[in-house]
């Protein structure tokens, strides 16, 4: 894993990038689960 991430906002650590995309992650996967149609990948 790479310490310094070119494109990142100054002052945020990888690690929080990457905490906030597990959890976003989570929660669309709790979100698609509680509904009734398939994960359909979005476009886009």
């Amino acid at each position: 894993m790479r310490q310094v991430v070119p494109g990142t906002v100054p002052g945020l650590p990888a690690s929080v990038l990457f905490a906030l995309a597990r959890v976003i992650a989570v929660l669309l996967r709790q979100a698609s689960r509680g509904l009734s149609c398939p994960i359909i990948p979005a476009p886009g």
